[in-house]
């Protein structure tokens, strides 16, 4: 009986081992198609400027440039306070994906940094979208 318990408590910590290895592997985070994308919702956190995205074009630009992206899990996010761009993609009106895009290669997601091992996020372009933005 004590040795069940011990194989069943190690076969426990092992597979906990294994899924959290897994959870670093390199990934795509957002995966979507840009025609599917009703809209897009930029917070900048530095200024408190909303910007709605819906024009077609611009969806595709920051859509085609998020899906190529492969990132790498870094450090736990919690704890930590404010952030840049606060992102949100909707597919149909509906809520598909939220990061928080902190530079040109580094975002939150699901409470974690992730960091770009192959392409930069297009952060200079976000930055001029919202300059459109009138101040509050």
């Amino acid at each position: 009986m004590k040795r069940k318990i011990i194989a069943a408590t190690i076969l426990i910590i092992c597979v906990f081992i294994i899924m959290t290895g897994i959870s670093y592997i390199p990934q795509k985070i957002v995966n979507v198609q840009a025609k599917d994308v009703s809209k897009i919702e930029i917070l900048d956190g530095n200024t408190g400027k909303h910007l709605e995205i819906t024009d077609d074009a611009t969806i595709a630009r920051i859509i085609n440039n998020l899906n190529r992206i492969v990132f790498q899990k870094e450090k736990s996010a919690h704890g930590y306070d404010g952030s840049r761009f606060d992102t949100k993609i909707y597919i149909h009106n509906k809520l598909k994906e939220s990061l928080i895009i902190n530079s040109e290669d580094t975002i939150q997601y699901k409470g974690f940094f992730y960091k770009s091992t192959n392409v930069q996020i297009e952060y200079e372009y976000l930055e001029e979208l919202l300059e459109t933005v009138p101040s509050n």
